[in-house]
């Protein structure tokens, strides 16, 4: 069964993602094809990338998981070491 298909550009690891509240945004945590870790915002709606983050001067799989604050699609937080 395919629910859906989004492809997130230069980041071909996926290490979380999470649905906010209305269903319609989605957080991603990956890793680029140079291990830098980048967090993705994407409007599954309209398919469109909202924001990208890319950690430059991070240890790959530093974030281990992220969480949209309850009631918010824009906002969340992180956790890792």
């Amino acid at each position: 069964m395919l629910l859906g298909k989004v492809t997130v550009e230069h980041v071909p690891i996926v290490i979380c993602i999470k649905v906010a509240h209305d269903n319609k945004h989605i957080l991603v945590v990956g890793l680029t094809e140079e291990y830098y870790q980048v967090i993705v915002m994407l409007d599954w709606t309209s398919q469109k990338m909202l924001c990208m983050r890319q950690m430059l001067h991070s240890l790959p799989f530093k974030i281990k998981d992220i969480e949209f604050v309850p009631g918010s699609s824009r906002d969340f937080v992180t956790c890792g070491i």
